[in-house]
């Protein structure tokens, strides 16, 4: 054997051990969900819809249209879902350019929830959804009774499946 193939040697076995790695890194499949939002009775529009694997790190998200409906692509198995719509209201910066000719930064803009903020968090707004690999996977939300905690802190309102 020459000296070469020695130094190659050693090379080619750690690109094969690199490229042998990266399979545990694939993400898993993921099935179409549609859906409406709406609140009051009227559809939601340009709101984030956000769906959270439980045990997983795949966050799937989208935007609905004007008339409230959204379609995304989800891993399989139970979620966690968040809803949000949040308008940026002007800041408190002087008129001027971008930002006010004397802006210095400190001032940030505050949002404005055109949804009850309780719906942005997953582990708050007590929506759920379940996405299946086979079938359709319509999953409407109703975002009209936010839920609220009791009195003693602890949250004893049942929406799973109210949402869904």
């Amino acid at each position: 054997m020459s000296k070469n193939c020695l130094y190659i040697l050693p090379v080619v076995m750690s690109l094969v051990a690199l490229v042998g790695c990266g399979e545990g890194n694939v993400k898993p499949p993921t099935f179409k969900v549609t859906g409406t939002v709406m609140m009051k009775g009227e559809p939601v529009g340009e709101a984030t819809v956000k769906f959270h694997p439980e045990g997983g790190a795949y966050v799937s998200t989208a935007k609905t249209d004007a008339q409230g409906k959204y379609e995304m692509e989800a891993v399989e198995g139970a979620h966690k879902v968040a809803v949000s719509k949040i308008e940026a209201t002007a800041s408190s910066a002087p008129e001027g350019d971008e930002y006010g000719e004397d802006y210095t930064g400190d001032e940030a803009p505050e949002n404005t929830h055109l949804v009850p903020a309780v719906f942005a968090s997953p582990n708050r707004s007590k929506l759920t959804a379940k996405v299946m690999a086979e079938g359709e996977n319509v999953i409407d939300f109703d975002l009209s009774n936010p839920p609220t905690p009791s009195s003693d802190g602890s949250d004893d309102s049942n929406t799973e499946g109210e949402y869904n």
